[in-house]
């Protein structure tokens, strides 16, 4: 008999160690005992076995003070959403008198309360709750605030089962959502920055919560969802169940919200669908517009966001002004309205409503109007319309150039520049608008101004050709009535100032009449006068200066001219010689025209 622990051979009869005392343990002759430390490994992992045990066990219990774990278990959240959460249904709003009903899915919790958005009333007289495969049960009276973006119904008939509590949210506590669609799991939902509303808190919903379900915590519901493509879920923040009695009669309801203001007024105007005319529709949402708003864009379904309004409105519009209707925009679109949709692409089709109507130049003026109102009482940065401005000019000028309107062109053209120097398309207009006026030589200087981008190469290329084209074949060519045997044509004066000129090939000086120096502002020197052999005789009259005559490009500048008025006609001026001198021209009775070439 080995002992363990000295290791001494003793008798196979011996009880104790003879040298060491130890008890014996008898076994099989021959077995020798293994290495103690093979013993100690063996209780060592037994040990660890246990450790591991009890920090799992130990980790699983909630933490000292009672708080919550961040994720319940499955079999706890499966016991929170059980069959007595809340009984699925649908409410069911109607007007009998208007022969409207809208459904929704809803549901009833707690001691028979039942929530609704407050957009789902619009239009409605009357509510009522149906349980699934159950029977109406009318809403008569609900709790509600002005401004609140839910109604709460209070059900007067009892409902199958027991339903669990209802209460406020607690901000400390998990919250899980589900939808009131059958079959639906449990989402652990997170309330980023809740935001006080009164007698609840509005969040952000995540994109997989954007249907309609209740918030719940602990088996307890806390708030709703409504789906349809709201985008804010909403927190109790009032008092317990027990606390909370309804305050109003449904009529009462229904008739606070009928007035809560621009919503429904939004509402009304959908309701008269596409058939009704597009004025009578365009003048629904205006109206609506009047009012204030009572909720939150984010508290209503997209079909009622300002955005999605404007947009409509927008169309309706643009529709009236294609058909001719532009008056009726302008009527119905006034600045009032404007301001308080606060939107630059309604105000773009409005203006445009105003080139129609009446012209691009007055809807420049409309505009530039419509920043000092619309768009600082409306908070709007102007600066958004300003390509639709410059675009303005654009359209402007061409309308000039294809009426050949050539004097205004010049106007319209020097305004725009003036506005936006920087725009390429504004500077080939302003080449075109040269062309127009017979002038090559000021397109030519137009073009090589300023590099124009890739795009806009083809039209460069070929106003360059037209340019060169002009300037070979130049000539004006004006027609008079031979029978009258009057060759009269317009110049321009200064630059500015249009006038009637008839041409005279006998008369040695040009002459104005005194009208257009007033006009033009031209003092007379009192020393400066010429006598002049008309058919009456010879008279004295005043010498003036002008900076240029111009006839549609054909220029000459730094002339002195007489101040004469004809008695045959005092509003119209003599071109004589002295500007005639200085190009090629000729005056063909026969065909009745009046050619004139630059040297």
């Amino acid at each position: 008999m080995i002992c363990w622990r000295c290791q001494t051979v003793n008798s196979d009869f011996a009880v104790f160690c003879s040298k060491c005392g130890s008890p014996l343990t008898r076994k099989p002759a021959g077995q020798k005992w293994k290495s103690p430390w093979l013993v100690v490994a063996a209780s060592g992992l037994v040990l660890l076995g246990v450790a591991a045990i009890l920090f799992v066990v130990l980790s699983r219990r909630p933490p000292a003070g009672g708080a919550p774990t961040p994720e319940p278990p499955a079999a706890e959240a499966a016991a929170e959403t059980g069959p007595t959460l809340f009984v699925p249904g649908e409410v069911v709003v109607g007007d009998p008198a208007a022969f409207r009903m809208s459904r929704s899915a809803a549901a009833a919790i707690g001691a028979g309360w039942v929530a609704t958005p407050a957009w789902a009333l619009f239009g409605g007289t009357e509510i009522r709750f149906r349980e699934e495969d159950g029977p109406d049960i009318p809403l008569e009276q609900g709790f509600w605030n002005e401004g609140a973006p839910v109604v709460l119904w209070k059900l007067t008939d009892a409902l199958t089962g027991e339903l669990s509590g209802f209460g406020p949210w607690k901000q400390d506590a998990p919250l899980l959502w589900r939808a009131l669609a059958a079959g639906s799991a449990p989402l652990r939902v997170e309330a980023a920055d809740p935001e006080p509303r009164g007698l609840y808190f509005s969040f952000t919903l995540p994109a997989e919560v954007m249907e309609a379900g209740v918030l719940f915590q602990a088996g307890r519901v806390v708030g709703w969802t409504f789906g349809e493509e709201t985008v804010n879920g909403y927190l109790w923040a009032g008092p317990g169940e027990g606390d909370l009695a309804p305050a109003l009669a449904a009529g009462q309801v229904f008739g606070f919200v009928a007035a809560a203001g621009r919503e429904v007024g939004f509402f009304r105007a959908l309701a008269l669908g596409d058939e009704a005319d597009a004025a009578e529709r365009l003048s629904a949402f205006a109206q609506a517009f009047r009012s204030d708003p009572a909720l939150r864009d984010e508290d209503l379904p997209a079909r009622f966001r300002t955005a999605a309004i404007v947009g409509r409105m927008k169309a309706l519009a643009e529709d009236l002004t294609r058909s001719g209707r532009a008056r009726d925009v302008l009527r119905i679109l006034d600045e009032g309205v404007l301001t308080a949709a606060a939107d630059p692409e309604l105000v773009k089709a409005t203006v445009l409503a105003q080139a129609r109507d009446q012209d691009y130049n007055r809807a420049i003026r409309y505009l530039d109007r419509l920043k000092k109102t619309v768009f600082d009482l409306g908070g709007v940065d102007a600066s958004t319309v300003e390509p639709f401005r410059a675009q303005l000019y654009k359209d402007w000028l061409r309308e000039i150039l294809d009426k050949g309107g050539y004097f205004s062109v010049q106007v319209a053209y020097q305004e725009a520049e003036r506005e936006f120097p920087d725009d390429p398309e504004i500077r080939i207009l302003g080449v075109e608008v040269a062309l127009a006026e017979n002038n090559p030589e000021k397109a030519r200087q137009l073009l090589r101004a300023r590099d124009f981008p890739p795009l806009l190469k083809d039209r460069v290329d070929q106003l360059a050709a037209r340019i060169k084209t002009q300037e070979d074949e130049q000539e004006l060519v004006i027609p008079f009535n031979p029978a009258q045997n009057r060759i009269v044509l317009e110049a321009r004066l200064n630059g500015t100032h249009r006038l009637r000129f008839l041409v005279d090939t006998g008369a040695m000086m040009s002459s104005i009449p005194s009208a257009a120096a007033s006009a033009l502002g031209i003092e007379v020197d009192q020393t400066a006068v010429r006598a002049v052999t008309t058919a009456s005789g010879v008279i004295l009259v005043y010498e003036v200066f002008l900076n240029s005559i111009d006839i549609m490009g054909y220029r000459v500048a730094n002339m002195k001219v007489l101040l004469l008025d004809l008695p045959t006609d005092p509003s119209i001026g003599i071109l004589g010689m002295d500007f005639l001198n200085n190009f090629r021209y000729e005056i063909d009775n026969q065909a009745g025209v009046f050619r004139l070439r630059k040297k």
